[in-house]
């Protein structure tokens, strides 16, 4: 709604204004219809109203805004020339969150290291510290990993890493990530949809393995694997040769300790079960 505060004394008391809307959280042509045009006040008449049509995009949103800028007053002087609306959303968020993601290290095939594991959720939500559980299914060994969450583009990104092992790194074995539902929500506190089945409150699985050596990940430590060795070994992280997976204990250089470790799993293999 516009108002006329004052109404002038001018021979001419109709009082023009042009008009024209601005999107500022609202997007026109998704959140309102783009709308412009002039007013007028007739003698007498202190506050007019503009129409700006909403568009429901079924989609659940924040409240957002628009302003509506006032130009061009004839016999009048704009005193505050820009008004604000209002969209208030009521479409209901009725879509569970997913992974969208999952990436072992930084996404190289490598296993002979597994020090972060990282989980991208299809959206914002609230993660508790205890939703992730690593399970060495070979030992039957459980991890509980320190997690790291961060808005990145709109959506969480968890970062699973393990200071509390040796290196940094889970040791060997094959292991199974679970998410538990009940412990991830997005806003509209609907639950994590673990298996990607349309239906909120599944838990999320993510099977890998961790193999000393293992540096093209096949799940042997091989010919191949020692070859790469012999090209880091004696390099520290200065080094362009370093290579971060042969590096077992974290000290910064593939050394004498490392090359132990590697020896004692030279031409081992790991089962699948």
């Amino acid at each position: 709604m516009l108002r006329l505060d004052h109404l002038p004394k001018t021979p001419d008391p109709f009082v023009p204004f042009d008009y024209q809307t601005l999107g500022i959280s609202a997007f026109a042509g998704s959140d309102f219809v783009e709308t412009a045009g002039t007013i007028t006040f007739a003698p007498g008449v202190t506050s007019r109203t503009v129409i700006v049509p909403t568009l429901n995009d079924e989609i659940a949103e924040p409240t957002e805004s628009f302003s509506i800028n006032l130009t061009a007053a004839q016999g009048a002087t704009i005193a505050d020339d820009i008004g604000f609306g209002i969209i208030t959303d009521t479409d209901v968020d009725e879509t569970a969150p997913q992974v969208e993601a999952f990436v072992i290290n930084d996404g190289t095939a490598q296993r002979s290291v597994i020090r972060e594991l990282t989980v991208t959720f299809s959206e914002q939500v609230s993660v508790d510290e205890n939703a992730f559980v690593v399970l060495n299914t070979t030992t039957n060994t459980t991890y509980v990993p320190s997690v790291d969450v961060q808005a990145v583009g709109g959506k969480s990104v968890a970062k699973l890493t393990f200071p509390m092992l040796a290196g940094g790194s889970l040791p060997d074995g094959n292991y199974t990530l679970t998410i538990h539902p009940s412990q991830v929500a997005d806003a509209a506190a609907n639950l994590l949809d673990g298996d990607q089945d349309g239906s909120a409150g599944d838990p999320a699985r993510f099977e890998f393995f961790r193999l000393l050596g293992d540096a093209d990940g096949d799940r042997d430590v091989d010919a191949r694997d020692f070859l790469q060795f012999r090209s880091t070994y004696r390099r520290d992280s200065d080094s362009g040769l370093f290579k971060d997976e042969f590096d077992f204990d974290g000290d910064g250089d593939v050394d004498a300790r490392d090359f132990l470790q590697f020896r004692r799993n030279y031409r081992r293999s790991l089962p699948t079960t």
